[in-house]
């Protein structure tokens, strides 16, 4: 996350902490009060949502902080679990169900399929390709590979 205004937010907390403050907290502020006072799974939990949803406030990665605010909301519904154990937990789900960022019908680079399989792999001009990215598109299509090309040689 950017734009937290960390070093304002702090003095603002001390401010409030020591009864100096002259306006009153905001739902933010309450909640950054009580996790100092409390670390706790749940006033951690409420702490990202408040933040996530400050206006000046951007998320590099919505990602990863989907997958803590999971292994939070895991660690709280089992509190034999640690939140790294519940995170653990939490990336073998995301490995075994797949990210979301590829659909079941998709057209994309081999960029995009790197690291990835599919069960169809079409590639389209594989003359024009490069070995590397050639390498890649062969190698995602676990049942079928589809290639199109205007040359019947491919020397890289």
């Amino acid at each position: 996350m950017t734009n937290v205004g960390v070093s304002t937010t702090l003095r603002r907390i001390s401010s409030i902490q020591a009864g100096r403050n002259r306006t009153a907290p905001s739902s933010l502020e309450n909640a950054l009060v009580a996790l100092a006072l409390a670390p706790t799974r749940q006033n951690i939990r409420t702490t990202l949502l408040l933040l996530e949803e400050k206006e000046e406030t951007r998320v590099f990665r919505a990602g990863a902080l989907h997958v803590l605010k999971d292994a939070i909301n895991l660690s709280i519904s089992s509190p034999d679990k640690s939140i790294r154990e519940s995170a653990s937990v939490i990336r073998e789900q995301r490995r075994y169900q797949g990210e979301g960022r590829v659909s079941h019908r998709s057209i994309g680079s081999t960029l995009l399929l790197k690291g990835l399989e599919c069960d169809h792999s079409v590639i389209l001009d594989a003359g024009n390709m490069g070995a590397t990215d050639l390498y890649v598109a062969l190698s995602r299509g676990a049942k079928s590979v589809t290639i199109f090309s205007g040359r019947d040689e491919f020397t890289p």
